[in-house]
Formats: structure tokens, C-alpha cells, sequence
């Protein structure tokens, strides 16, 4: 399972990168209420997430935050490796720090090849793929958008 810090990431821009091409850039405090994350958290991700070249960040009335690459070209694994999440670290699955390819513990070689399956689903799944599957859930895009 992902942090929340990362699934917070993962949701906030999966809705830019369904926003952005017809909305263009976004308030903060906007896609906070359509996500659901708690804004001051958000705030804080999309901080680090511009920091790392992630995102675009304008301020004032006209501002908000944007996508800085093509959804099609961010992966998820990339957005877990920004907030250094649990499952792109090599730790021992039972917490053993003796465990390696030399003295490994009883649950190694499983979680050797977990850990793999996982990184190359997150390898391969771009917020594109999360702005399709929103796309197919929520209602439609709206023409005039409040801000």
C-alpha cells in the first residue's frame, strides 16, 4: 500500500491532468475540495511536487498550479519515488536489518519478487491512465468552471 502522502499526490494530479487541457491551471484550494484532501496538506505536496519539477506554479488571480510534463510521461513510480514512499525503498519485508541476497530472512525471496511487481506496475502506469479511470467514474467536465 502507498503512503497517504503519495495516494494524496497521486489523486491531486490525476485531476489536473483531467482538468488541464480544457480548465487550464488550477487554485490549490479547488482541487482540494474536489479530491478531498485536507488543503494545507495539499499545499505542502504541491510544494514539493513543483520543487522536483513536477508541477508549474503561477500566483494571483489568474494563477494556480499546472502540470509541468505530459500526464502520458509522469509515473507513478516516479511521484513514489519524489515522497521516497515505503515501496521504493529496499527494506526487509519482516524489518530484519540483516536481511540481504547474503543472509536473507525467511520472507526474502517473496518479497524480493513482490517488491518487483509492484515497481514495474507503478513503472508502468502514468496519471494519464489515472485520469482516464476518473474520467469513466465522476460526471463530466464543467464548461464554466467557478474559481
Amino acid at each position: 500500500m502507498l503512503s497517504q502522502t503519495v495516494g494524496y499526490a497521486i489523486a491531486a494530479l490525476g485531476h489536473l491532468s483531467r482538468y488541464q487541457q480544457r480548465l487550464g491551471a488550477q487554485f490549490v484550494r479547488d482541487i482540494a475540495k474536489a479530491t478531498g484532501i485536507p488543503p494545507a496538506y495539499l499545499a505542502k505536496i504541491v510544494h514539493t511536487l513543483a520543487r522536483k519539477g513536477f508541477l508549474t506554479t503561477q500566483r494571483g488571480t489568474s494563477g494556480g498550479v499546472s502540470l509541468a510534463r505530459p500526464a502520458e510521461q509522469v509515473t507513478l513510480l516516479e511521484i513514489c519515488e519524489v515522497f521516497d514512499d515505503p515501496i521504493v525503498q529496499k527494506r526487509c519485508m519482516l524489518g530484519t536489518a540483516a536481511c540481504s541476497e547474503e543472509r536473507n530472512c525467511p520472507a526474502h525471496c517473496f518479497w524480493t519478487e513482490e517488491r518487483e511487481r509492484v515497481s514495474e506496475f507503478l513503472r508502468r502506469t502514468t496519471l494519464k491512465s489515472i485520469a482516464q479511470f476518473e474520467e469513466a467514474k465522476v460526471a463530466p467536465i464543467p464548461e464554466n468552471p467557478k474559481r
